[in-house]
């Protein structure tokens, strides 16, 4: 089967971006590419998010976070950080930490989910981003990797990406069917 384009949508100062139709049974595995994730305002509490369920956005979810930084003072960290995971719990799911609102402090990255029209089985999915954390003390380029599942034996057919405090961003968010 071909990657399928099925939706792209912009925003311009939106507080999220919610795919609420064309998640069912026709695809196996859903990709959602976001381009450019650049907030409104500064802050090092920004966090890009998303979360998942049949209508709302609200399912419970288990799931692991990974990161590795190199920042302009030369210093670089990588590893798990359990404070971004979160363990039978039914938030918005942190994907990556302080984009800044310069031109050149954005985010892009890639989530797939996996078999979510399923009534039998929980609905995994994994995230990679990459982007400018920034621009704080520790200004650099930071990969994550985010992985988990939604723990639930119901259809997953919505999926809202947004930063974690609600403030403005811009974005595109395409979604493809694998």
């Amino acid at each position: 089967m071909a990657l399928t384009k099925i939706t792209e949508t912009p925003g311009s100062g939106v507080t999220a971006i919610n795919f609420d139709a064309d998640i069912d049974s026709t695809y196996k595995v859903y990709k959602f590419v976001f381009l450019d994730v650049n907030p409104a305002a500064s802050s090092s509490s920004h966090y890009w998010s998303f979360q998942g369920g049949a209508g709302s956005y609200s399912t419970t979810m288990t799931t692991t976070f990974w990161k590795s930084a190199h920042y302009l003072d030369g210093a670089s960290g990588e590893g798990p950080d359990m404070g971004l995971a979160q363990h039978q719990e039914s938030g918005y799911q942190k994907l990556f930490q302080g984009p800044g609102p310069g031109s050149t402090e954005s985010l892009s990255g890639e989530l797939y989910l996996f078999n979510p029209s399923s009534t039998a089985f929980v609905k995994h999915f994994i995230c990679i981003t990459s982007g400018i954390y920034g621009p704080y003390a520790n200004r650099g380029v930071t990969y994550t990797q985010t992985a988990g599942y939604f723990n639930v034996a119901t259809a997953i057919t919505s999926i809202g990406f947004k930063m974690l405090d609600d403030s403005a961003f811009d974005a595109t968010i395409q979604m493809w069917g694998l």
